[in-house]
């Protein structure tokens, strides 16, 4: 069985502002601040030691000399990826806890120790993490001056570094590049050359955007802005200019785009979580055809929910665009404290693949990988979700969603991605991989 990635990420604490991030992502528990202290001793603490991951007493040593590090024994955070009962202690410590994946002191410091890592070295852990995976589209991040920043590294220094992995990983990894319409050069030629350039000469496969940092696919005048109120015409003008030329050469060049859609997720102000909605894709859509992912099923919180769910809405809109997709990844829905969910989560995947137009054919597996690295068994996700899917949907569904149908949505079956990486492939001397459609 063919299994391809389509979103996983291989950035470090180099390539985008990890604190801010995890404050984002930890908005809403009680103990974030603490989670961001002592990631930041972690960073610290492995920079200065460049070793290997901490032993057993190494992290007890750190726990005493720091104190943020030490009171992290004491949160335990469910993550849903499954994994050790926490105690009823620990339960009441933490009113988020339940009975399901914790992400605890070990192995957050051993994501810290990972996000220390080059680009490289990231990529062979993801590589290393899932064997079975033959094909991972890693996305990168445009994050620079974000949630805290500047960040050390430019997006240009991450596709140079990208495009060696690229060669190195013969056939194994294929990258997006990064897009936001906020940059200086987005609304110029400069932005689409660096996308034209990373697709037609270095093997890199599409674009990533993530509109819940701060603008919307079209319609940006009433999009929020850094204080929460509307952009208005200059600002929203100018976003709306360079995403639609970005639009405009992904449809002419066939160029897949996977875009944030989730109402959660690394979002730089809470009104900007909208900006994800699939609604604001409808002008796009229908001005454009274009090969697009929304990521996230629309968060797995909506999935099998009715009235509002993104998760409606964005298999409303597939019906009514043959290019459009999604995907899988970050669906924290396994560990015995949420059988409720996972049970809803199936019956949701199961009216999704029932419907008329043949909505399974657009479903794409994805990881999410290394953002839920910080908890146990991370490394069964892949294995989990198939397990998972063969239940809602069969085995025959089961393996298009896995791969094929991911190989249809990058354009590698019978789009310009194919003869694009063949040519790379040849110029490179790489042989195709064993998953290259025949």
């Amino acid at each position: 069985m063919t299994v391809v990635d389509v979103h996983c990420h291989v950035f470090g604490v180099r390539e985008i502002p990890v604190e801010g991030v995890l404050r984002r992502r930890f908005a809403r528990h009680p103990a974030r601040g603490l989670i961001v202290r002592a990631f930041r001793a972690f960073i610290r603490e492995y920079r200065r030691r460049e070793g290997p991951p901490f032993t057993d007493e190494e992290l007890a040593d750190l726990a005493r000399r720091d104190p943020d590090v030490g009171r992290l024994r004491a949160v335990e955070l469910d993550t849903g990826l499954g994994g050790d009962t926490p105690t009823r202690q620990a339960q009441a410590r933490d009113p988020l806890a339940e009975p399901s994946q914790r992400l605890v002191l070990a192995r957050l410091g051993e994501w810290a120790d990972l996000l220390t890592e080059t680009q490289a070295d990231i990529t062979a852990a993801l590589v290393r993490t899932y064997p079975d995976v033959d094909l991972f589209t890693p996305l990168a991040m445009d994050m620079w001056d974000r949630f805290g920043g500047p960040i050390e590294r430019t997006v240009d220094q991450q596709i140079d570094e990208l495009a060696d992995v690229i060669v190195a990983q013969r056939g194994r990894v294929h990258p997006f590049v990064p897009f936001d319409p906020r940059d200086d050069d987005a609304a110029n030629q400069d932005a689409l050359d660096r996308i034209r350039d990373a697709v037609h000469r270095r093997g890199f496969l599409g674009v990533k955007l993530y509109p819940s940092h701060g603008f919307r696919p079209a319609g940006n005048r009433r999009a929020p802005g850094p204080d929460g109120t509307p952009l208005g015409p200059a600002r929203g003008d100018h976003y709306d200019q360079a995403l639609d030329q970005l639009f405009a050469l992904c449809a002419a060049d066939d160029i897949p785009i996977t875009a944030h859609g989730a109402s959660g997720g690394a979002v730089a102000h809470p009104a900007m979580a909208d900006n994800a909605h699939p609604r604001h894709w409808d002008p796009v859509l229908a001005r454009h055809p274009l090969r697009l992912n929304l990521a996230h099923l629309g968060g797995y919180w909506h999935v099998g929910q009715g009235g509002a769910s993104w998760t409606l809405a964005i298999a409303e809109r597939m019906r009514r665009h043959a290019g459009l997709y999604t995907d899988l990844s970050f669906q924290l829905i396994f560990g015995p404290g949420r059988k409720r969910m996972r049970r809803r989560h199936r019956d949701g995947l199961r009216e999704l693949v029932a419907d008329p137009a043949g909505l399974g054919s657009r479903l794409l597996y994805g990881s999410d990988w290394h953002m839920f690295a910080a908890a146990r068994r991370s490394d069964r996700y892949d294995r989990r979700m198939r397990e998972h899917l063969e239940d809602a949907v069969g085995d025959a569904l089961t393996r298009e969603v896995m791969g094929p149908n991911a190989l249809r949505f990058l354009g590698l079956i019978d789009g310009a991605s194919r003869e694009r990486l063949a040519r790379f492939y040849t110029a490179q001397g790489i042989p195709h991989p064993a998953w290259w459609p025949t």
